[in-house]
């Protein structure tokens, strides 16, 4: 069984985008335009048992901290469902269990400064909103071979694939706002 989350607005006008979405997750859906109406309209008349709330970024919501795949926290039992247009959507990710990371990853690390740093980085950003602080940044400056980038990048992993998360700079302005809105969990702390 699966389970995604669309929009109640992706039913009514055009709804190709809804049936493109469902296409590519898996959904075998008939080329006859006849049969793919009657999806469209069981869709929209199926009854609605449970309710949830919607949520477009992830974080904090309330007493809740939502990611791409679940809740945690107060009122986890009542259900919340992350819904993004955004490319990077899907960039959280588990590889591993947090024991394998703390002993493969953070033990031999741990004598290394600015390691270190970038994964209390990783953690600090999510803190800042329960206690009330406003977030910055950081720049690691330096000379070639000192370990800006494997800082960079293991930071990112405590979230996901470094690949997918790490942006380079050399972006124009739109393409930058877009992706800090959609990854809040960006190298701020």
């Amino acid at each position: 069984m699966h389970q995604h989350s669309i929009a109640s607005g992706s039913f009514l006008g055009d709804t190709r985008e809804y049936r493109k979405y469902l296409a590519s997750q898996g959904l075998i859906i008939t080329p006859n335009i006849k049969h793919r109406q009657y999806l469209d309209i069981y869709l929209q008349q199926h009854p609605i048992e449970t309710r949830a709330l919607c949520v477009d970024k992830l974080g904090w919501h309330g007493d809740r901290y939502v990611l791409h795949n679940r809740t945690l926290g107060k009122n986890a039992d009542e259900m919340t469902v992350y819904q993004s247009d955004s490319i990077n959507s899907n960039a959280l990710s588990q590889r591993g269990t947090v024991v394998q990371w703390r002993d493969e990853i953070c033990k031999l690390i741990a004598e290394q400064s600015r390691l270190v740093f970038s994964i209390c980085c990783a953690f600090a950003g999510q803190l800042l909103e329960p206690l009330g602080y406003d977030g910055g940044g950081f720049h690691m400056l330096g000379s070639s071979s000192i370990g800006k980038s494997i800082a960079m990048f293991l930071g990112a992993s405590v979230w996901g694939k470094p690949t997918v998360i790490v942006r380079t700079w050399r972006q124009t302005d739109n393409a930058l706002e877009v992706q800090l809105e959609s990854i809040t969990i960006a190298f701020y702390c």
